[in-house]
């Protein structure tokens, strides 16, 4: 009996432990991150095979024919074994494909995903864009009972056959270089959530829109990533040709860039499939161009730029905090080219010459001298009049390359008596001539600094009661983590920073980050035991690889853009009678129902009050 209790009790204090900590029995069976575990060990030699191995902190990397690959997640436990299905539906030497109707879903395509329920059998896939607009679409390829070698997706030109100003026969062409084609790359990270809790969990997930599938190798038995050139990834310029194993899936992602001058009308092109084993497929890509230009978003959108130039003496690698020239140019188009407006400049430091150099790189990137949102992460216990100096400085370097307005960031996530603490930092921003903004964790932010802040980036789930109190003060109310960046739902990105945001009654977001590396390495998501890598974009030597999520993005700003197209129209003095419709519709408008019917109906609306009646959308 006393051995029982006594048992009763060793068990009882370790699950007490264990609480304590936050972790549970795998983060027990785990390493620390810095640590190769024997596990580790053994799979690293397996995989190298013949190869000298050579350990780089949690990761391992070995040569074969000339390329460095690099091992990741050997360390963190295998919680879910990968299990294929035992009944594969695609038989014998073939492949089928299906079409993705709405790509921006939460819904994942795994390699073996059985029966995928977002997919339809179709030849044609069908989108509808404005010009100026980015478009996704996307489609899943599946072989069969032999591997598909050397697979390659072309498209051709999008075509429209109109007529011109006296009647005559004319062809227009979205060209091809409009059309990216990349496949979706499925790999392991740390868990589902980017604060890892309870330890890491292993989770197979799509994220990566790559030309080059074999930039990274996924080892499904021991549930590793191999990384090509881990310091030093480049993406191809365009899609290379791949291989798809037996009894698989491969999901591809179609973007097209319908051109600023792109006449109305519908286009439709030929995607060809075909694979070395001399099996070809094609699908028609229909996209229905409509005749009016999305107005600017109504919700203003900026993000965290956590990086900083190199120094002459610094070699150009593929990290999140410094990059070179080409690097910064190409990471502020690609968020140009996803909706950001204000990409949030950091500079612990003020240093003038590379300041300017940032400033010269965002106007190369299409950025207008407009609003400069900076932040040195100022604390608690800074020296008044240092700071007061710093902004002083950044305002007058602002102001004499062409910028109207300078907002200052404050101290980041502040609660209880600390934002009362605050008060002297705002009060020192505001007198050294810049504008003031921070993020906001509690409730009672606007009655005790909300006077001193223009805008309060409000943490978490939209609150639109905050974002009252804060328009009473004539402040702005932002959105930041609902979620944070980094997390592989393309659906929640696109719904929550979209039309939830005027839904709400904010004023813009703000999220943390474009590119933030938790542990060492912004590749390597399990070289930290608290929170996952934020991305939206993964760094190369001389650009960026999108993800999905970065994708739902996009088009959560769209639906914005649309939403405030439609408005535009509806306060438009014309027919009051389809005005007063499409605005009782809007005032009514679900955020919850399916985003895609949304826009189709905004769009719907859009021509109705253009007087293109007789315009119908397919």
């Amino acid at each position: 009996m006393k051995a029982k209790f006594l048992l009763f009790l060793l068990i009882f204090q370790f699950f007490i432990f264990s609480s304590i900590l936050g972790q549970d029995f795998y983060s027990f069976t785990s390493f620390p991150p810095n640590v190769n575990s024997p596990k580790a060990l053994e799979i690293y030699k397996k995989i190298a095979k013949e190869a000298p191995v050579r350990y780089e902190g949690p990761r391992a990397t070995f040569l074969r024919n000339g390329i460095k690959w690099t091992i990741i997640g050997a360390n963190a436990p295998i919680v879910n074994p990968t299990r294929r299905p035992k009944n594969w539906p695609v038989k014998g030497n073939r492949f089928e494909v299906l079409v993705i109707p709405e790509p921006i879903t939460n819904y994942k395509i795994l390699p073996w995903t059985e029966k995928i329920e977002n997919a339809v059998r179709s030849d044609t896939i069908s989108i509808v864009a404005c010009p100026g607009e980015y478009e996704p679409a996307s489609f899943v390829i599946r072989s069969g009972n032999v591997d598909l070698k050397n697979v390659m997706v072309t498209c051709s030109d999008l075509k429209y056959e109109g007529t011109d100003k006296n009647g005559r026969k004319q062809i227009t062409t979205i060209s091809k270089g409009n059309i990216d084609i990349r496949v979706v790359k499925c790999w392991y990270q740390a868990g589902k959530e980017l604060w890892l809790g309870r330890g890491m969990k292993k989770t197979l997930t799509p994220e990566l829109l790559l030309h080059d599938d074999s930039l990274i190798q996924v080892n499904y038995e021991y549930q590793v990533n191999i990384i090509k050139n881990f310091d030093h990834i480049k993406d191809a310029d365009s899609l290379l040709p791949f291989t798809i194993p037996k009894k698989e899936n491969k999901q591809i992602w179609i973007t097209v860039k319908v051109p600023e001058n792109a006449k109305s009308g519908s286009y439709s092109g030929i995607i060809t499939i075909i694979a070395k084993n001399g099996l070809k497929k094609q699908l028609k890509l229909s996209c229905k161009v409509l005749p009016f230009k999305l107005s600017p978003p109504k919700i203003e959108y900026a993000i965290f730029y956590i990086a900083n130039l190199n120094r002459p003496s610094q070699s150009v690698i593929t990290e999140s905090y410094r990059k070179s020239e080409e690097q910064m140019l190409s990471e502020f188009k690609d968020m140009k080219a996803h909706g950001i407006e204000y990409p949030v400049i950091q500079m612990r430091s003020f240093d003038p010459i590379e300041l300017r150099k940032i400033f010269q790189l965002m106007s190369k990137a299409g950025y207008t001298n407009d609003i400069l949102f900076y932040t040195s992460w100022p604390k608690l216990n800074i020296n008044l009049s240092f700071l007061k100096n710093t902004v002083n400085n950044v305002v007058k370097l602002a102001q004499k390359n062409g910028f109207k307005q300078v907002y200052f960031y404050g101290v980041d996530e502040l609660k209880g008596r600390d934002l009362l603490a605050q008060r002297p930092i705002l009060e020192t921003i505001k007198k050294a001539g810049a504008k003031t903004f921070v993020t906001a964790i509690e409730f009672n932010f606007p009655s005790l600094v909300g006077d001193l802040v223009d805008i309060a980036i409000w943490h978490g789930k939209l609150n639109p009661l905050f974002a009252k109190n804060m328009h009473k003060l004539y402040h702005k109310a932002w959105s930041y983590g609902n979620p944070q960046c980094g997390k592989e739902e393309p659906e929640t990105y696109r719904r929550n920073y979209g039309l939830a945001l005027w839904k709400a009654d904010y004023d813009g977001v703000c999220d943390y980050a474009y590119q933030c590396t938790m542990g060492k390495k912004i590749w390597d998501d399990f070289d930290f035991e608290r929170y996952r890598d934020h991305v939206m974009a993964y760094p190369t030597i001389n650009g960026v690889i999108p993800t999905i999520q970065w994708e739902g993005f996009r088009e959560g700003v769209d639906d914005v853009k649309c939403l405030t197209t439609l408005i535009y129209h509806i306060e438009r003095p014309r027919n009051k009678e389809s005005q007063n419709q499409a605005a009782s519709w809007l005032e009514k408008l679900d955020v919850h129902c399916d985003l895609s019917i949304l826009r189709k109906k905004m769009n719907t609306f859009i021509l109705f009050l253009r007087n293109q009646n007789r315009y119908q959308l397919q």
